[in-house]
């Protein structure tokens, strides 16, 4: 029984291209990989400050009308910054406040994890949003 063996003239042609298949598959993974974390990290952030800015506007719509003077309003916007960690310095917070409603207006840079180079900025944005709560008799 014999085998039979490819000329190695055929061979020698097809040197390293495995390696170019397999350098390119991991190229295209990584990247996806990493456009897919800085999606992640966007829409995170996004609702971490959306859940924090609903939070804080809750808390002084709560108040009763009377005791809900711009110290507790900053009190409150204070703790709400301050649950974001270090992000907490970048977002700026606005109370607005009527007898029958609280407005809090909230507006964040976008958080992305690549850099500008690579992915030109974050895919989600920044957050630019007002949140409406409602005051209710007591």
């Amino acid at each position: 029984m014999s085998v039979r063996t490819a000329p190695t003239a055929t061979r020698c042609g097809e040197r390293g291209t495995s390696l170019l298949g397999t350098a390119f598959g991991v190229a295209v993974l990584l990247t996806l990989t990493a456009f897919a974390a800085d999606v992640g990290i966007g829409l995170w952030a996004r609702s971490l400050v959306d859940a924090a800015a609903s939070d804080a506007a809750r808390e002084i719509a709560a108040l009763p009308p009377d005791r809900s003077g711009p110290d507790r309003a900053a009190a409150a916007v204070s703790r709400a910054r301050s649950s974001l960690g270090p992000f907490g310095d970048r977002v700026a917070m606005t109370v607005g406040a009527t007898a029958d409603a609280v407005t809090l207006r909230v507006t964040a840079p976008s958080l992305a994890l690549l850099p500008r180079v690579a992915g030109g900025g974050s895919l989600v944005g920044g957050v630019d949003r007002t949140v409406v709560v409602r005051r209710e008799d007591r």
